[in-house]
């Protein structure tokens, strides 16, 4: 009796928590290990931890993809279940994926957990499809809509990849806190779209950024892709040996200029003495914003970070973008903007007068196109020809009367698309 009256009445944890975490948290599904343990996952202690600062009202983090986001979310629920109790509400793309999450990995994490034996309703039949319901809270899933956060007061709100919501939504979900003074939310995703409601709620925290510090002259610096260097290597074609090159991989100090290897151990190293510095004040007290990329994570090789940056580019080059978005948005973590296309492609003269137009094609050209551009009367046109090497030629440019003359200019360069009007 004595037993049961100690774990039924006891003091709340001393411990932070990440320890609690690693005590206490089984994960299902981790390819890293069985059990919660923040060592693997070094980037999530700062945020973790922010969970017990009564002071800290909401936590974003924007993190690539297969960084633990699901791994912190299990954990930070069987915490409050265990220690802190109060309703909670987790949303994410749609309610199937929220169904998947809980059957699959939040629900056997839980059971799992020997710190909430006791605490499960009797009545097995007390949690539903969306909901798990022990005797002192409540949990409730779902996906991010309208409906799903209506008439719910949380304490605990988890948004999971937020940048698929659509807008407004954000601001829906935060006003389920009902201005609770003891409120926690996380918002945990890779990153999405600048001028985005996502975008702008990172805008109001505390900006924080992960850094290294270089075992060489110990400067901190963050972790980014610009820091890799190699020794390029090319076949008998002149193309790019991309295994060869990798191999080569190495992060330059910003400071000293220091090279490190591209090794587990190096790795390793760097990422469990990383560190969150603060690089901007934000404009909403009580919220703090951190952020990641995978140069942090210890098990992806620095190469291979190369290679993904480096085909997006040359990718971007030929006027295909998507691996580019997706390169800045699940590895950099970053949020994309449509200026990066115009950054990468150069629009060039091809050499041509109006007078001179004629359809012979170009060295190396792939495509040829007109745009205009409609006035009350008239027409801005520019007829362009790309290359291979990821260059525009303007071939004809400037004011048109009418269609006809759109036509006239289409027949002479020999377009074999249809007009596109802007």
């Amino acid at each position: 009796m004595s037993n049961e009256f100690r774990r039924a009445i006891r003091p709340p944890t001393s411990l932070s928590v990440s320890e609690w975490c690693m005590k206490n948290v089984k994960v299902m599904g981790s390819e890293r290990a069985p059990f919660f343990d923040v060592n693997q996952f070094p980037w999530w202690r700062f945020p973790l931890d922010a969970m017990g600062n009564p002071e800290i009202k909401k936590v974003i983090v924007v993190a690539p993809t297969g960084a633990g986001k699901s791994t912190a979310i299990e954990a930070l629920h069987s915490y409050i279940v265990a220690e802190d109790p109060g309703r909670s509400l987790y949303a994410c793309q749609s309610n199937d994926k929220a169904k998947i999450f809980v059957e699959t990995r939040l629900n056997p994490s839980l059971k799992a957990c020997k710190a909430l034996d006791g605490l499960w309703a009797e009545d097995r039949h007390a949690s539903r499809k969306h909901d798990i319901i022990f005797p002192h809270m409540a949990m409730s899933f779902g996906g991010a809509n309208m409906s799903n956060f209506q008439e719910v007061s949380c304490r605990y709100l988890f948004g999971d990849e937020t940048w698929t919501w659509t807008e407004g939504l954000i601001k829906e979900f935060f006003a389920r806190h009902h201005d609770r003074w003891n409120r926690k939310g996380y918002l945990i995703s890779q990153g999405g779209k600048k001028q985005s409601e996502f975008f702008k709620e990172c805008q109001k925290g505390d900006e924080y950024h992960l850094h290294f510090a270089c075992p060489q002259c110990d400067i901190l610096q963050p972790f980014t892709d610009a820091g890799i260097v190699v020794d390029l290597t090319k076949n008998e074609q002149g193309e790019i040996d991309y295994l060869a090159t990798k191999q080569t991989a190495r992060v330059k100090c910003a400071n000293c200029e220091h090279e490190i290897s591209d090794t587990s151990r190096n790795r390793r190293s760097l990422s469990n003495a990383s560190q969150y510095i603060l690089t901007r004040k934000g404009t909403e007290e009580g919220t703090i914003y951190c952020t990641f990329n995978r140069m942090a994570i210890w098990w992806v090789e620095w190469g291979d970070m190369w290679e993904r940056r480096t085909r997006a580019l040359e990718a971007l080059k030929r006027g295909v973008y998507d691996p580019y978005r997706q390169y800045k948005q699940k590895d950099m973590a970053e949020f994309w903007d449509d200026e990066y296309i115009q950054e990468k492609v150069d629009i060039v003269g091809g050499g041509y007068e109006k007078s001179e137009m004629t359809s012979e094609k170009l060295l190396n050209e792939i495509s040829r196109f007109i745009t205009c551009d409609r006035g009350q009367d008239h027409y801005w046109h520019i007829a362009q020809a790309g290359t291979s090497d990821g260059k525009l030629h303007v071939l004809s440019e400037g004011y048109l009367h009418d269609e006809r003359n759109i036509r006239d200019v289409q027949a002479t360069l020999g377009v074999p698309n249809k007009l596109m009007e802007l």
